[in-house]
């Protein structure tokens, strides 16, 4: 008796460092380095200006991305989000391996009070982040775990 509770707790020591080993590879079977770039057509954009961005396909598999993104300025050597006041379509995009895909960003924000629903205006002048949300296309639909956040800083000078 004694030694078939050896034994069962040697096999429940060795499950446990098999499950442990499984779930780190597959938190790095997830990364997003080296699968999606996103580079933006200029550093340093005039008010007034529109901001295009691509995203490169770096990965061996497709990418779905649609039109929404999240911007911030930078306020206190903190980043705090903004909003731009207008929603977005939600029309997905395909990005097969090697390829890319560009979107033209209207740099202004909704300024309330001016009309009954708010005016689009330019951003002012600051530094800015632009942030984009990109799935790998596995099949299942968008799963939290095959998201890739992409980011890249631009500054709006008057």
């Amino acid at each position: 008796m004694n030694r078939t509770l050896v034994v069962f707790a040697v096999f429940v020591l060795l499950l446990g460092i098999l499950y442990v080993g499984t779930r780190e590879t597959a938190k790095n079977t997830h990364s997003d380095a080296g699968t999606a770039l996103m580079r933006l057509d200029k550093g340093t954009y005039r008010v007034g200006e529109d901001l295009t961005l691509t995203i490169i396909n770096t990965g061996s598999e497709t990418l779905l991305v649609g039109a929404s993104y999240r911007l911030y300025r930078l306020e206190d050597d903190k980043w705090e989000e903004i909003s731009p006041g207008f929603t977005f379509t939600m029309i997905g995009y395909t990005i097969p391996p090697g390829g890319n895909w560009t979107q033209r960003i209207p740099l202004v924000i909704l300024v309330k009070g001016k009309s009954a629903f708010g005016t689009l205006e330019p951003i002012p002048p600051g530094k800015y982040r632009i942030e984009k949300t990109v799935i790998i296309d596995r099949g299942r639909c968008g799963g939290r775990s095959d998201e890739i956040r992409l980011s890249a800083e631009f500054e709006v000078v008057g």
